[in-house]
């Protein structure tokens, strides 16, 4: 959680036209990172290349760091790389300001299996160790604490946590409701149970910050929680090769009760896109869309919004010139491939079943019967009945701190009815006052809702790299996400990019399952 590191990924163009003592330099303002610029720099030397890493430290600076540099084969299927530790730092004559290699690879090997068009992948991987002579909340790692669990909270709370000098002020009841250590803590035959404050040993403060963040996690609540939106993203093959009138479409893919996918066709020298949907009998859907298409160096985009009714008579809307054929193949198409991407908002669902129209959906978390062991009050929503804890309430609305905790009648119930409130709004709002996120706090406190909520992110929705995935799979035991990430493995050059330079430290059965799959691509 609190490790500086970070990666330096760069294409470096021309490098084959090279004579001795050139240099070539990435762009440092792309890499500004823990108040640092960071730039590579490769050169041509006695039918070598040398590779190094610069860092503009001034002063009396330094930055202590464990660096990996690597460049990629035209195929991919090969990587070569250095390591080493090394102190950059504005000090000596000349200045120890960069570090790397004077003969990093040979030209010959780098021409023959490497430069793609004279084009060279490089990679440098840096893991900083320690930080002198900068601001402490660049050094130290220091942030604005995204809650407050200090004197401020203490109305709020009903036990104090004292982590060697700091204290935590928290509900007993959200704790327990969390974590089975704090439950056991809290609730059990311990003699820690009947004390107003506990000290938690061999736990760091800042960490536990972290973790009561995690647990406490705040959003506000927006749109997304119940609005439909989804975006299609799609990379079509051979658009280059059609021809006149010609069509290609994307994979349909559900969304909503509803199968939609996306159309492309070449007409009168234009580019025509649509969106389609399966919509039948009586059924309407009620929507905003963005099409969209990318550039083969992702620096622009071209797109175009609209809003339209999808019915049986209607079933695909789009552009019938949504960009001149000519623009297209200079500009967008990347050897015949095209990126296209849609977003679709609906806004209306007409004739559909009531749980699709309705924004129905599986339940982030649940407050009924399980719960009531954890709560300290009940809330009558119309006919259903939520178990909560007045504390974490209290702490997150001045509205429930001034009905739980002020000088009314209700204050004194265990059961409250609150009207003109529907039970599903009040279903959201709760799933957003208690929304869980953070794995490695959630592992250490054996907290397992919250790692397997942080197992479905990673499943579902995280952009996260492969090498990262896998070995979050294999440290939390994360069975779902490491079927995915093996899946996902498909040739020698990807098994190569996963494993860690140091084999040993990957999991036992994964590192067993990649050497398995080895074999077979053998």
């Amino acid at each position: 959680m609190t490790e500086r590191e970070f990666t330096l990924k760069h294409i470096l163009t021309d490098v084959e036209k090279f004579e001795q003592n050139d240099i070539l330099y990435s762009p440092e303002k792309d890499y500004f990172v823990f108040g640092v610029g960071w730039k590579i720099r490769i050169e041509k030397n006695n039918e070598r290349l040398g590779m190094y890493l610069y860092a503009n430290v001034t002063g009396n600076q330094e930055v202590h760091a464990d660096r990996t540099m690597k460049i990629f084969s035209k195929n991919k299927e090969k990587i070569h790389s250095k390591s080493g530790s090394s102190v950059f730092e504005n000090r000596g004559d000349p200045p120890r300001v960069s570090w790397g290699w004077p003969a990093f690879i040979d030209w010959k090997t780098l021409e023959d299996e490497y430069l793609d068009d004279g084009k060279l992948k490089v990679e440098i991987h840096l893991k900083i160790t320690q930080m002198a002579g900068f601001p402490e909340e660049i050094a130290g790692f220091s942030r604005k604490e995204l809650r407050s669990f200090g004197e401020d909270m203490k109305q709020f709370s009903d036990v104090t946590l004292k982590v060697k000098e700091q204290k935590f002020y928290v509900s007993k009841l959200y704790l327990s409701s969390q974590s089975t250590y704090f439950g056991t803590l809290f609730l059990g035959r311990f003699q820690e149970s009947e004390k107003s404050e506990i000290e938690l040993k061999d736990v760091d403060p800042q960490y536990f910050q972290y973790y009561l963040e995690v647990i406490y996690a705040e959003n506000s609540i927006d749109g997304s929680m119940t609005e439909k939106e989804f975006t299609l993203q799609y990379m079509i093959h051979d658009v280059g090769k059609l021809g006149e009138d010609e069509s290609l479409y994307s994979l349909e893919l559900e969304h909503f009760g509803v199968k939609w996918k996306i159309r492309i066709q070449k007409k009168n020298e234009h580019l025509g896109m649509y969106l389609f949907t399966n919509v039948t009998g009586n059924e309407e859907i009620h929507a905003d869309r963005t099409l969209k298409i990318l550039s083969k160096n992702k620096e622009k985009t071209h797109s175009m919004n609209g809003s339209r009714v999808f019915e049986k008579s209607n079933i695909g809307f789009g552009r019938s010139k949504f960009i001149d054929w000519k623009t297209l193949e200079n500009e967008y198409l990347d050897d015949g491939k095209l990126e296209v991407d849609v977003h679709v908002k609906i806004n209306k669902m007409v004739g559909f079943l009531e749980e699709i129209a309705g924004f129905s959906r599986k339940e982030l978390r649940s407050f009924g019967e399980d719960m009531k062991q954890f709560s300290d009050v009940t809330l009558k929503v119309k006919e259903r009945k939520f178990y909560v804890s007045k504390l974490y309430l209290s702490s997150h609305s001045p509205y429930f701190a001034t009905l739980f905790l002020g000088k009314f009648e209700e204050s004194e119930k265990s059961e409250i009815e609150l009207k003109n409130v529907d039970p599903q709004d009040f279903q959201y709002y709760l799933e957003v006052l208690h929304l869980e996120n953070g794995i490695d706090v959630a592992d250490m406190f054996d907290t397992p809702k919250i790692v397997e909520k942080c197992e479905d992110f990673l499943v579902k929705e995280s952009k996260m790299g492969l090498k990262k995935k896998l070995e979050l799979a294999g440290s939390y035991r994360l069975e779902k996400l490491k079927k995915l990430c093996m899946g996902q493995i498909k040739s020698k050059a990807d098994i190569s990019s996963v494993i860690p330079e140091d084999p040993s430290e990957m999991d036992p059965k994964i590192l067993g399952e990649l050497l398995k799959k080895a074999l077979v691509f053998n």
